[in-house]
């Protein structure tokens, strides 16, 4: 079975497109009809969103958003980048929201595991007391 998983992990990656060179640029999303969505739910009384977000405002948010995924794109690992993308784009309404905070929260999951880790460690100073015999 580990083969096979392992088979199957290699055949996925050798089937994207240079994803080094992909992973450089920030995904470019439309998030046009997300915004226009959450626009209409507003306006609707019977849906259950915020009435006071406008088409503009989420575009704002999105496009401040995207800004600070641009800026921060290089603080993250690939494999970190390739999955939040695709998870940003699940279910066909893109999002730089979604985007930003999955990767936050990767990048920041790892950082407290490699500090956990270097708190775990035990101090490998001697501890052992040399006897003579």
């Amino acid at each position: 079975m580990r083969q096979f998983i392992l088979i199957a992990f290699a055949a996925y990656t050798l089937a994207l497109p240079d994803s080094a060179a992909w992973a450089a640029d920030i995904p470019q999303l439309n998030v046009v009809p997300l915004c226009r969505g959450i626009a209409d739910q507003g306006a609707d009384p019977l849906q259950a969103g915020d009435p006071n977000v406008s088409f503009k405002q989420c575009m704002e948010s999105e496009n401040t958003d995207k800004a600070t995924v641009q800026k921060e794109w290089t603080q993250f690992s690939a494999a970190n980048k390739l999955h939040c993308t695709s998870e940003a784009k699940m279910g066909g309404l893109p999002s730089y929201t979604d985007l930003l905070t999955c990767l936050e929260m990767g990048r920041d999951v790892a950082r407290d595991r490699a500090q956990q880790q270097s708190t775990d460690q035990p101090n490998h100073k001697s501890s052992r007391r040399r006897t003579r015999s």
